[in-house]
């Protein structure tokens, strides 16, 4: 009769190892959706036409808090610019962006209850191009959602387009 010491031991359990196991896989799910860029800024594009204007925004679709955000406005008018160009911006979307620079700089800049326009002196061509360098403010966690669009002389708001920046912890 021989005895073991190892007789009376059972077999061991895999529930820890599927535990380790798994939070392994979520983790490196987790740094792997990081370095691919899965957690930054994403753009998206928005244009509309209208009555010979077309205004173009790129923006960011998703951000955080802190980060860096593009606003690129393009306004393209077959002809050329006769007068002073226009741009409105609601100024709710505005609010949540701290403004760094916007490039060409506006001759003009005024807000009302609404709105926040920008007056650019009539560039040369039928395209102006305006960059707004910014980022999303501290402790601004709620979606914002505004409108650009370009306001004739007449005071009529043309080629209307809706951006939304949907902003994650």
């Amino acid at each position: 009769m021989t005895s073991s010491t190892v007789d009376d031991v059972e077999p061991m359990a895999r529930t820890p190892w599927l535990i380790r196991t798994s939070g392994t896989i979520a983790l490196l799910g987790v740094i792997g959706a990081a370095l691919l860029g899965a957690f930054g800024t994403r753009t998206a594009e928005a244009s509309a036409t209208q009555d010979g204007w077309t205004v173009s925004v790129r923006h960011a679709a998703v951000a955080r808090a802190g980060l860096d955000v593009p606003v690129t406005i393009t306004v393209h008018r077959a002809g050329g610019f006769n007068d002073d160009v226009v741009v409105a911006v609601t100024s709710d979307y505005l609010r949540i962006l701290d403004q760094q620079s916007t490039g060409p700089e506006p001759a003009e800049q005024t807000r009302d209850a609404s709105w926040t326009y920008l007056t650019f002196t009539p560039p040369d061509g039928d395209t102006l191009t305006i960059d707004i360098e910014a980022y999303v403010r501290a402790l601004h966690h709620t979606d914002a959602a505004g409108t650009v669009a370009v306001v004739t002389p007449d005071g009529n708001f043309v080629a209307p387009v809706s951006i939304r920046t949907r902003l994650i912890p």
